[in-house]
């Protein structure tokens, strides 16, 4: 386990994508020699990484206590099965962590072009026996998932929570009645000639950003993240509004939870097809601002359908501006689609903000220490305005 007192900074990697847009990747080592690409995924649950006896051998780790395979489902329609290990993890800065990582057994996409589907699950299934790890299975860059959510991955046999996100097990615990020259909390930049996330925060560094409080954790018996102590949240970091515009007519949502996901392209709006009557952003609000009408079709089912060219687009939490711009058709930058596929919890309807924060400049997550061994309510900010 390496240990910090000063801010550090690990590289990240931007790759385009054949049809638009953008994923992000960082590289991961089991052996500190051999370095891999993963994406990077603020809004993923944990680490999965493909499992392959010829370059993650089994001399490197081992099986998690009272462990069982696990499934994690992505609204990408990618399902990943995979042994939790406890296992030493290296990055390229020389930091390491030990924790439990998913090693992933099993690869399939589900509804989409049965070419497709067929492509992605033969990728998967040479990735894990190839002799070499020349083929990245995801995207054709990754070799897995570098879940970077505040949020716990739940068994939801067991309601075990797994896989927590690494990053903020780098950070040391808070010391009770201490001032330390290093603050908790990381700040992503992709937007720097090369892209880093920095692990640690110096004082002044919160001073450049507008501070939000994150939503509380999800319960009080949920455990904080290994090492740093810190607490884990909701997927659904803010809480806010929706406000979108045409010439002819304009909507305004109830308050609702958002999410900050580099691993969403683009916006999407989610609604809630199996409780459309109660969901917080309802289909027939939405019409208006629709390239086409979303049909529902069924739990399992995903449809999808762009928001229209030069709607306005505004998220707001209290009397601040999170994001506001007209729609266009560029990902990462300003496109925006809606959804019947809703992943939340909470079944209510929420907004994935996607790489668009990301893009427009640095974000920042913030753990600020109480002054008696713990923390306060933690932050998540964007540069102030000029």
């Amino acid at each position: 386990m390496s240990s910090i007192t000063s801010p550090v900074q690990i590289p990240l990697y931007k790759f385009s994508l054949p049809g638009g847009g953008f994923k992000i990747g960082i590289k991961a080592s089991f052996d500190s020699k051999n370095f891999l690409m993963y994406e990077f995924d603020t809004g993923g649950s944990g680490f999965w990484a493909a499992g392959n006896d010829n370059w993650w051998p089994v001399s490197t780790y081992k099986p998690s206590p009272d462990s069982s395979p696990q499934t994690i489902n992505y609204s990408s329609g990618i399902q990943y099965v995979g042994d939790p290990v406890v296992t030493e993890v290296y990055f390229e800065n020389g930091l390491s962590v030990s924790t439990t990582v998913s090693r992933i057994t099993e690869a399939t996409k589900g509804i989409d072009n049965p070419s497709i589907v067929n492509a992605f699950n033969m990728a998967w299934a040479n990735a894990l026996t190839e002799t070499s790890p020349e083929n990245p299975p995801l995207w054709n860059n990754f070799f897995g998932d570098f879940g970077m959510s505040l949020a716990p991955f739940i068994d939801k046999t067991t309601g075990t929570e797994w896989f927590f996100g690494l990053l903020p097990q780098l950070l040391p615990p808070p010391a009770e009645n201490s001032t330390p020259a290093m603050l908790n909390g990381y700040i992503i930049n992709l937007n720097a000639a090369s892209p880093y996330i920095q692990i640690g925060l110096a004082p002044s560094d919160i001073d450049n950003y507008t501070l939000y409080a994150m939503q509380v954790p999800p319960s009080p018996g949920t455990q904080p993240f290994p090492c740093s102590d810190i607490p884990s949240y909701c997927e659904q970091l803010l809480t806010g509004c929706l406000d979108l515009s045409l010439a002819q007519a304009s909507f305004s949502g109830k308050e609702i939870g958002i999410v900050f996901d580099t691993g969403a392209p683009s916006a999407e709006i989610h609604t809630d097809a199996d409780n459309a009557a109660l969901s917080t952003i309802s289909i027939s609000a939405l019409e208006p601002y629709l390239v086409n009408d979303i049909v529902y079709s069924g739990k399992n089912g995903k449809t999808q359908s762009s928001v229209k060219p030069n709607t306005g687009f505004a998220l707001t939490s209290g009397s601040n501006t999170l994001l506001q711009f007209p729609v266009g058709s560029e990902s990462g930058t300003n496109a925006v689609s809606a959804t019947t596929l809703n992943l939340s919890s909470a079944g209510s309807g929420y907004v994935n903000a996607g790489l668009i924060p990301f893009f427009k400049g640095p974000v920042l997550y913030y753990f600020p220490f109480d002054g008696k061994g713990g923390y306060g309510n933690g932050q998540i900010g964007f540069p102030k305005q000029s």
